[in-house]
């Protein structure tokens, strides 16, 4: 009813057999052959013997009446979708012309993303960062085409309708292949992360050594990190500074060293809802 493996024309259409009353002494080749001995078939059996196959094969004289004509008016190109009604075809048409349509602009994304990856890579020397570059550009290659084929399918070319499949079988295996080099690139972003945050660490002690800090500002900034890294986001409304928002929770890190525990300590970290789910910062 739905038609989600046809085109557009097929899912619209409403031909009828075409050739109705065509003079069957005009048609030649195997048709012809397969008709003739269809009807030698049929005729030659003695009347039982034809109500025994009509048994066998479930048919009624009217259907009997129908695989005959059948045989002799042809088929029709774009039949119409049985049971289907205005609507469902509308939502076939729209669904099919979404499934190539997001096809096509994920392959251009990918071409456009891998392309800005290999001039980071090649800017910063990173011939990793190049090499995940060149095979998302090449992702995108085969998807933007596989997408073409199957946007020239669903509009009614289907010559290129077997092209479709295993262009997207390429680059879904090249975006699969993409998987070790994200692993890495996420591993040299939590790297980068710790290095940072151990720069930062190494300025404030440096700092505080020479006494250019506040008495408690070690302690703050100390907070601070341990704050952020866990939960992510400043998690207070904006008019208050953490500290006065999370005055108790401070006090509990200025004795003991470190966070609050759920569960285990006393302290408890109540979520903000003003800025979404901890570790899942909503940026404006």
């Amino acid at each position: 009813m739905m038609g989600l493996d046809k085109s557009l024309p097929q899912i619209f259409g409403k031909d009828v057999p075409q050739g109705s009353g065509r003079n069957m002494s005009l048609v030649e080749g195997d048709l012809k052959k397969v008709y003739e001995g269809f009807n030698a078939a049929i005729d030659a059996a003695p009347v039982p013997d034809q109500q025994k196959l009509a048994a066998k094969m479930d048919l009624t004289p009217e259907q009997w009446t129908t695989l005959n004509d059948g045989f002799r008016d042809g088929f029709a190109k774009n039949p119409g979708l049985k049971g289907s009604t205005p609507t469902t075809r509308g939502i076939s048409a729209f669904l099919r012309v979404m499934d190539a349509g997001a096809n096509t602009f994920g392959g251009v994304a990918d071409i456009v993303l891998g392309g800005l990856k290999i001039k980071s890579g090649l800017k910063s020397n990173d011939k990793v960062a190049v090499a995940q570059g060149a095979i998302t550009v090449a992702a995108g290659a085969f998807n933007f085409a596989g997408g073409g084929a199957q946007m020239a399918a669903v509009m009614g070319a289907n010559a290129v309708r077997a092209l479709a499949g295993p262009l997207l079988w390429v680059g879904a295996a090249l975006t699969v292949a993409l998987t070790p080099f994200l692993i890495v690139e996420d591993i040299k972003h939590n790297k980068r992360m710790d290095a940072h945050r151990e720069d930062l660490q190494n300025l404030i002690n440096d700092l505080n050594d020479q006494n250019l800090l506040t008495a408690d500002g070690k302690q703050r900034f100390e907070f601070l990190d341990e704050y952020m890294y866990n939960y992510g986001q400043r998690d207070a409304p904006e008019e208050l500074s953490i500290f006065e928002y999370r005055e108790e929770e401070y006090e509990f890190f200025a004795d003991g060293g470190h966070l609050p525990s759920p569960g285990f300590d006393s302290v408890k970290h109540e979520d903000y809802p003003g800025d979404g789910s901890n570790l899942e910062t909503r940026l404006a």
